[in-house]
Formats: structure tokens, sequence, C-alpha cells
């Protein structure tokens, strides 16, 4: 059995989001399922999000960081 290297990128990654956020993952996917005829999983509702969103997403944290920032140096 060959070891793996270390260093070397696998071709798969696990991010852990919890139960609660899966289940609503979940709860989304089924539905968009259901009314588009389409099985749609959990993991590709989220590689949508990320996809569409994620742009939007950063410059939003990250100005509310440095909103935080700001008022606690004040």
């Amino acid at each position: 059995m060959p070891k793996k290297k270390l260093g070397v990128p696998t071709s798969t990654a696990v991010i852990y989001v919890g139960q609660p956020r899966y289940q609503l993952l979940a709860a989304h996917a089924r539905e968009i399922s259901y009314l588009s005829s389409t099985d749609i999983k959990a993991s590709n509702f989220l590689h949508y999000l990320i996809d569409e969103f994620a742009d939007k997403a950063h410059k939003k944290l990250l100005g509310e960081l440095l909103e935080k920032t700001q008022s606690k140096e004040d």
C-alpha cells in the first residue's frame, strides 16, 4: 500500500459545516430537486452558493470585521 506524500494536495477536501447547516442545505436541495425534477444534492447547492456569492460574502464580511476593528480603536 503506497504511503501518501506529505504536502501533495488531495483530490477532495472536507469542510465541517455542522448538522444544522447541513440540514438547511439538504432541505433546499430537496425542494429544488422536487420543483425542478432534477436530482440536486446538498453539495451541489453549496457549490452553487460558493460560485455565485463568494465574492459578495467576502466583501461584506471583510467590511464588517474592519468596522469592528475601527470601533474598538476609537
